[in-house]
């Protein structure tokens, strides 16, 4: 009797549900449009998604690009007006609309995504068609003009498309100018173009003019064009820098009447504001005067004014205007005569390039006439000698030595020695070693300084940075899922060259495959095709070839296996107060404490929060996969499991945030079925409620005499189906929690048999729990009056069951 009254009630309530909105094609919770993509400038009007509908009265949503309305039993989406102007305002090929459904037992609230198809349909448009500059010289080498460009704003160009938009400039070849392209803080659409001097500029010729260009990434690309105008401020003269017509005097010492020089500036180069001074140790035996018009100056050494013991004088004129415009004389005055003076050295100074790896035989000359050199010093050095002089040759010699030493060059920014050579002769006293300094090289009769510049060779591979060798399994999702995660790239591959210049240029390749590509510059893999339909991992060989490239260059190659990251395998973590800046740590931390190794998504960075309530926390969302020792993908759940307990509170899985009709897993594609299983199983239960009523009805008459007399009357105040819930809750269903790695159980004494059962039910058919629950919340007690005689039937809504 008790079971039977339970499946009447049971019967109820599934009628009572079939009252909901309802639709074979339309999920009111959450839907994506995948049949429609919109194109960018439709008119209003355009119809672009009609879904059959039942118990549905109207559709209402504030979004500002699509309208939705009922007609009869089609639930229909329109385009607005606004979207004319979509690309111009938003930044995203996907949106999503809320939509409120009234339906005949209630409201419902649900999710619409619409996505917008990729289309590279604006050029690069620049803020002005002309750029013009007018600008005060000289000006160093790196002078950012922007300052001067377009009331200081400088150039900007904007491309409104919704993907691959990034400009890039581009200057016609010219000798004065280079530009570099930027994005421009807080705009997704709008980069500059700084353009920097290659060189220093004293004077300009004439005013320069350049083509400018602006070129997007989309395919196929567009570029937009302006000019730039960059003329000289003719109201600030410029000077040129002072210069000598002659910058270096040589004479024998006149012990009767001293020795006089006058050196002279280059017509037009001398200004009233040029000073005149004499630099060196030997500066206080020479005399200063200079003329009044400051052109020339006279320089004189007086007789006996110079101390015994020193074979030359020598001084340095300067004629300043400021520390970046001087010029310089040198005057070299001879104490003895040439045969009392011996040999002396050729060259105070000399320059020369070497290659790394292999030895020299004739660096530099040993041998002068009678005498010869010895090194008194060489920097940098090791515990051997690299320069030494080879007495059968007569020549300096070096052993090998490698230009990326790091031990060797570690305290030099360019590699390079410094080679001090002493000339001794037979008849020569012995010399006093001491320091020696490419800074301050004072002129000497014995001593020539060699600075040696270590020219490259192409003797390194390059050497990847990421993926690191430990690292060599990724993941990429599928395609449905990745579009909706906005991850459009795998992974960038980055490496380094000990070698300089062109010879530490890379260029990145793969091998052959219909998988991904990669950029040859930037390193950036991104999919190229799905290559995960059958479930295999894909083996990727990344080549990395220095010389920008080069047919000779050196070739370094890894190899990658590449996985499918399924739904259940992508991790959501929503830590709180991390930011981009310091979401690496808190990967590490991740690693560290849960023993996997972390992959965070390429560009998956799904939400960034700012908490009104809590203005100093902030909280990021981004889409990860975790791998064990073995590199091996895991689930999400195993993560959780690997962290602990305190895990939930930033980590979740994909489908809690995202519904899983969004993606066609396997899991998902049954829900069609569940559908229709779910009406047999409404129409069933209808019809056995009708045979409970006319079983019950018959009963009514059909009961003896003495049954009534140890039973409940019919036509007593019992009620027929014994349920002590059936009137309102005095506690509600416990609200559901979604916790990652949780399932959901009620123990007896919170829920009863019958609201699980409705709990399972609703979840086939997709209601509304919080409405559900609001719904039978609002039951009326069933009236008990001794006076009226009790039967069932259902009320039109179908909403609770009477008794009469």
């Amino acid at each position: 009797m008790n079971y039977l009254k339970q499946l009447v009630l049971f019967i109820a309530i599934a009628a009572a549900s079939a009252q909901d909105c309802q639709s074979p094609t339309y999920n009111f919770r959450t839907h994506s449009n995948l049949d429609t993509k919109l194109e960018l400038g439709m008119q209003e009007g355009v119809e672009v998604g009609r879904y059959a509908v039942t118990n549905t009265k109207s559709a209402t949503t504030s979004n500002e690009y699509l309208e939705v309305t009922v007609d009869n039993d089609q639930l229909v989406f329109t385009v607005k007006k606004q979207f004319e102007e979509y690309e111009k305002n938003e930044h995203g090929l996907k949106f999503a609309m809320v939509i409120q459904f009234n339906c005949n037992s209630g409201t419902i609230s649900g999710t619409y995504y619409q996505d917008i198809m990729e289309v590279n349909k604006y050029t690069p448009e620049f803020s002005l068609g002309v750029y013009e500059a007018t600008v005060p010289l000289p000006l160093p080498k790196n002078f950012d003009l922007t300052p001067f460009l377009d009331g200081s704003k400088g150039i900007t160009a904007t491309d409104y498309d919704l993907s691959r938009n990034t400009v890039e400039f581009k200057l016609a070849p010219n000798d004065y100018l280079q530009v570099e392209s930027l994005p421009v803080e807080g705009s997704a659409k709008q980069f500059k173009a700084v353009l920097k001097l290659k060189e220093q500029i004293l004077k300009l010729p004439g005013d320069i003019e350049l083509e400018l260009e602006g070129t997007d990434q989309g395919d196929p690309a567009r570029t937009g064009r302006s000019r730039v105008v960059i003329k000289p401020d003719l109201t600030i003269e410029y000077n040129d820098p002072p210069a000598f017509k002659r910058t270096f005097f040589q004479e024998d010492y006149n012990p009767e009447l001293g020795n006089s020089f006058v050196v002279e500036l280059v017509p037009g180069t001398a200004h009233a504001d040029v000073r005149y001074e004499l630099v060196g140790d030997d500066a206080r035996y020479f005399a200063l005067s200079v003329v009044a018009d400051k052109t020339a100056a006279t320089v004189r050494l007086e007789k006996q004014s110079h101390p015994a013991g020193k074979y030359f004088l020598s001084v340095v004129v300067q004629a300043k205007r400021s520390e970046l415009q001087t010029a310089e004389c040198v005057i070299l005055v001879d104490l003895k005569e040439p045969h009392e003076l011996g040999t002396t050295v050729e060259q105070v100074l000399s320059t020369l390039h070497l290659e790394e790896r292999r030895t020299h035989e004739e660096v530099f000359p040993a041998k002068v006439r009678d005498c010869s050199y010895e090194i008194v010093s060489q920097v940098p050095n090791k515990s051997e000698s690299i320069f030494s002089v080879d007495e059968t040759t007569g020549w300096v010699v070096s052993s090998k030595f490698d230009r990326e030493d790091p031990d060797l060059f570690a305290d030099v920014e360019e590699p390079q020695f410094h080679i001090v050579l002493q000339l001794n002769c037979a008849n020569d006293s012995p010399k006093v070693s001491k320091n020696y300094s490419l800074d301050d090289i004072p002129y000497a009769t014995d001593i020539t300084h060699l600075r040696i510049l270590v020219d490259d060779i192409n003797d390194n591979a390059p050497v990847f940075q990421h993926p690191k060798n430990r690292d060599r399994v990724f993941a990429f999702p599928d395609p449905t899922i990745a579009e909706r995660l906005m991850i459009n790239s795998l992974m960038r591959v980055s490496a380094t060259d000990l070698d300089a210049g062109l010879n530490a240029e890379i260029r990145f390749r793969l091998d052959s495959n219909e998988c991904f590509d990669i950029h040859p510059k930037s390193g950036v893999i991104y999919p190229t095709g799905n290559c995960f339909e059958d479930r295999n991992p894909v083996i990727l060989t990344i080549f990395a070839t220095d010389r920008d490239g080069d047919a000779d260059g050196n070739v370094s190659r890894m190899m990658i296996r590449v996985v499918q990251a399924m739904m259940y395998q992508i991790i959501v973590l929503h830590p709180m107060n991390v930011t981009l800046e310091t979401l690496g740590e808190f990967v590490q931390m991740l690693e560290a404490k849960s023993g996997l190794r972390i992959v965070i998504f390429d560009n998956a960075i799904m939400r960034r929060e700012l908490y009104e309530t809590q203005p100093l926390e902030v909280a990021i969302t981004v889409a990860a996969v975790a791998f064990n020792s073995a590199g091996e993908l895991i689930s999400t759940g195993d993560f959780i499991n690997a962290l602990g307990e305190t895990s939930s509170f930033y980590v979740k899985t994909l489908s809690e945030l995202l519904n899983c009709d969004l993606y066609p897993e396997s899991a998902c594609s049954v829900y069609p079925y569940i559908v229709v299983m779910s009406v047999f199983i409404v129409l069933f239960v209808a019809s056995l409620a009708l045979v409970a009523y006319f079983y019950f009805k018959l009963r009514q008459y059909s009961v003896p005499a003495e049954s009534l007399q140890t039973e409940p009357s019919l036509k007593s105040e019992e009620i027929l189906v014994d349920n002590p819930v059936l009137g309102t809750f005095s506690t509600p269903p416990t609200e559901r929690r979604d916790i990652a790695g949780a399932t959901e159980d009620y123990s007896s004494d919170s829920i009863s048999r019958r609201n699980r059962l409705v709990r399972n039910l609703s979840d086939l058919m997709i209601i509304d729990e919080s409405e559900e629950s609001h719904r039978r919340d609002s039951v009326p007690e069933v009236s008990t009056s001794p006076q009226r005689r009790k039967s069932i039937r259902f009320n039109e809504e179908v909403e609770r069951i009477e008794t009469l």
